[in-house]
C-alpha cells in the first residue's frame, strides 16, 4: 500500500508480529466469535491492507479462518484504528504518516 500500486498486501505472522503491527498503527481488533479480547491472534489469522486507487485510501482488515466449518472461508474482524476515528479506513497520506512515526519512534 505504501508504493502506491494498487491491490493489496497481506501480513502473515505471530501475535508478536501482529501486535507490532497493530501498535505501529495504532489499531486494535476484535473477533466476534466467542468472547475473545481485543487483538486476539488466532492461528491462521492476518492483516491486510488494500489500496484503493480512486478513492486514494488504504483500508485494514483482520481475517482468520474457523476451523470447524469445511468451507475454508475467511471470517473478517473488526478493526479500529485511532488515525480514523474507530474506521478501519484512511487516507493514503495519513496511513504513510502514521507507519513513518511508528518507525521513528
Amino acid at each position: 500500500a505504501l508504493d502506491g500500486k494498487p491491490g493489496s498486501q497481506f501480513f502473515v505472522g505471530h501475535d508478536s508480529q501482529l501486535w507490532s503491527l497493530a501498535a505501529t498503527l495504532n489499531m486494535e481488533w476484535e473477533v466476534p466469535l466467542v468472547e475473545l479480547s481485543s487483538l486476539a491472534t488466532l492461528p491462521g489469522s492476518m492483516l491486510r491492507f488494500d489500496l484503493d486507487t480512486t478513492a486514494n485510501t488504504v483500508t485494514v482488515r483482520y481475517l482468520y479462518p474457523v476451523f470447524n466449518t469445511s468451507t475454508g472461508e475467511l471470517h473478517e474482524g473488526v478493526v479500529k484504528m485511532v488515525a480514523a476515528d474507530g474506521s478501519n479506513t484512511l487516507s493514503l497520506d495519513a496511513f504513510k504518516a502514521l507507519v513513518a512515526a511508528g518507525i521513528d519512534e
